[in-house]
């Protein structure tokens, strides 16, 4: 009698774990779309990156020389990434089209030249 009272409270403990257990989350079904980009004086790499819209988007940036930031403002996105390191944003565009991104930290010379292209399909 002892043995089934465990077995059945270690049945219910599993069951609690499972029901509790945090899900992936994906907009419209989709699965998370993540993107990599290296940011270097002077320039994004890739320079274009193409995402579905109303579906998560995983947005790892890495700088790879001095510090550079990624600001996307029609996305209401703006991220300093210190020489070196990597940040990663996760954010669901909503609106198809084209959104211009920029370095928002002054990075040398070339500075005004470092922009790329997020495209929501």
């Amino acid at each position: 009698m002892k043995s089934m009272f465990i077995i059945g409270l270690l049945l219910a403990s599993v069951l609690l774990l499972v029901a509790c257990a945090p899900r992936a989350q994906a907009g419209d079904g989709g699965i998370v779309q993540e993107v990599r980009v290296t940011a270097r004086q002077f320039q994004y790499s890739p320079a274009r990156v193409v995402v579905r819209a109303t579906q998560p988007v995983k947005l790892v940036v890495t700088s790879a020389d001095v510090d550079h930031n990624i600001g996307i403002p029609d996305l209401y996105i703006d991220q300093r990434i210190e020489s070196g390191n990597t940040v990663t944003l996760k954010f669901t565009p909503k609106a198809k089209g084209e959104y211009k991104f920029y370095c928002l930290t002054p990075c040398g010379m070339g500075h005004d030249g470092m922009v790329g292209t997020l495209v929501v399909e």
